[in-house]
């Protein structure tokens, strides 16, 4: 079953507050034995939407320092995409911490297809942590106009499998799938 739920927005592009309840989000950040980690991502970008995304960072001043650079030869994270796809092209992956709030997200360069992220379970600890991503997820998806989608941790990254539970449509929104 999928809840479509609203949001209310203060401005544009800050002060998202989910109207998922806490307590039903809560149960999606629950450490588990096998999976303590949730995968975010944003499929089907190109180009445009890997810039739109590194605009995003250099101007919340998101990023926090790489923790693995791979291929990628540059102080601080570049202004353009093209050394990460570069690298990732050559074979290698690498990996940028990000603090857009006060939590931390890893961003990782595994394909040029997809922007792909994971946050730890302890970093939405409470509401105000969650509304804190939800705020992280809105932005992305109205900047790179592409659906972001969080699951559990090894999925595939493709937005119909089965086991995704929030969603975030720059169409329509929030939406929450509840199996």
């Amino acid at each position: 079953m999928t809840l479509q739920v609203t949001r209310r927005v203060a401005d544009a592009d800050t002060d998202r507050v989910s109207s998922v309840p806490w307590g039903v989000a809560r149960s999606f950040f629950v450490p588990d034995h096998r999976f303590s980690l949730r995968d975010i991502f944003v499929a089907r970008v190109q180009v445009p939407q890997w810039q739109a995304f590194l605009d995003l960072v250099h101007e919340r001043e998101w990023f926090a320092g790489w923790t693995d650079a791979g291929l990628v030869e540059c102080d601080g994270l570049p202004g353009a995409p093209s050394p990460l796809l570069k690298s990732m092209a050559s074979g290698w992956s690498w990996e940028v911490a990000l603090r857009p709030h006060d939590f931390e997200v890893s961003w990782h360069g595994f394909s040029a297809n997809d922007l792909n992220f994971t946050v730890g379970t302890d970093e939405v600890s409470s509401e105000s942590r969650f509304n804190a991503l939800v705020e992280f997820v809105a932005v992305i998806a109205e900047r790179t106009r592409r659906q972001v989608v969080i699951g559990e941790e090894g999925s595939d990254g493709s937005v119909d499998r089965w086991g995704y539970f929030l969603t975030y449509d720059p169409g329509s929104g929030l939406s929450l799938v509840v199996s």
